[in-house]
Order: C-alpha cells, then sequence, then structure tokens
C-alpha cells in the first residue's frame, strides 16, 4: 500500500487504486519518526519515501525465506544495483527509527546483527 497503486478489476469494473490517498489519511500516521528523518537526509517525508525504505527490507525479506546467498549481495527487481545485507540492516534501523524512536533504541542495543555483519561468517 506504499507503491503507486495500479487499476484493478477488468473492463467495465476496472477501477484506479489510489495510494496516495490512503497515505493522506491513515498511512503516514504509521511512521511518526519519519519526518524528523527524512528533514535530516534533505529528503520529503512521503508515501515513495517511506515505499523506499520498505521495500529493499522486503526484498531482503523474499530473498531469505527462498534461502537465497547474500554473500555478494543481492540485486533489486529492476535495476542494475546489488545491495548488500549491511544496506539493508541499516535500512531496517532507519525504518524502526521512522515506527518508534523507542524500537531504533532498543534493536540498537539488542540486535546482534550489526556484531554479526562485522564478523563476516
Amino acid at each position: 500500500m506504499l507503491d503507486a497503486g495500479s487499476y484493478t478489476g477488468k473492463k467495465p469494473r476496472r477501477i484506479r487504486c489510489d495510494y496516495e490517498v490512503l497515505w493522506r489519511g491513515v498511512l503516514d500516521k504509521a511512521f511518526p519518526g519519519g519526518r524528523a528523518l527524512a528533514r535530516a537526509e534533505n529528503q520529503h517525508r512521503n508515501r515513495e519515501y517511506a515505499f523506499a525504505v520498505v521495500s529493499r527490507g522486503n526484498e531482503l525479506r523474499n530473498r531469505v525465506a527462498h534461502h537465497e546467498p547474500l554473500i555478494n549481495g543481492f540485486p533489486l527487481p529492476g535495476q542494475r544495483v546489488r545491495v548488500t545485507a549491511r544496506e539493508v540492516h541499516e535500512d531496517t534501523m532507519h525504518l524502526a527509527a521512522m515506527l518508534d524512536r523507542d524500537l531504533h533504541t532498543f534493536l540498537s542495543y539488542r540486535s546482534r546483527v550489526r556484531e554479526i555483519l562485522d564478523a563476516k561468517p
């Protein structure tokens, strides 16, 4: 629901799903910490900003769920860019800060992911 939306249904009942309406009405409130983070990065906190952060984490989740190797990173769909697990971990921490400041703090102190990535197992 963070992407641009598309069309659904077949003619004559084909309708446009405009997720921007959902963003402005409800979803923007799901990311209360996003405003400060976006401002710090000279970005606008909007649906596209949230989608960029969430989609990379979702792609990593899909790769892990299918037991694909992450050693040399993994390609993002439709792009010629390889993303490392470390970059997506940073995105995940960024997303945690967008969702809740306390969640980000908790994960920063409790998670061992950064430590494991540094060890390069």
